[in-house]
């Protein structure tokens, strides 16, 4: 038994101006996530794993109260508020092909 949902998932009003396709906006209402092929290039996604290397081997974010290190393996788990301590990723969570489409589900503008 499913509850029925209380509040829409796509919020922007029908045929609202954005990146995603009308048929995977349904998607994404109908099942929850959107994938988009090749939104990040694979160039880009080395950038982004060289510095999420630098970042779970460097002290200082190891030891920011930010970052969630489990005691046995001491490998990092999560570091909330990375686009505060990485320029890398500051630029990806501006970027207008990941924030135009939260823009259209959400239907105002984004924030992180």
């Amino acid at each position: 038994m499913t509850t029925p949902r209380q509040d829409p998932v796509i919020w922007s009003a029908p045929g609202a101006p954005g990146p995603v396709a009308a048929k995977d906006l349904q998607g994404y209402e109908h099942d929850g996530f959107l994938t988009v092929d090749q939104l990040i290039s694979p160039d880009e996604v080395a950038v982004y794993r060289a510095e999420l290397d630098r970042l779970i081997s460097d002290p200082a974010v190891r030891a920011d109260e930010r970052s969630i290190v489990e005691k046995q393996s001491q490998n990092v788990r999560s570091v909330f508020e990375v686009h505060r301590i990485s320029e890398v990723f500051a630029g990806l969570v501006r970027d207008e092909r990941v924030v135009g489409r939260a823009r259209q589900i959400l239907g105002s503008d984004v924030y992180v």
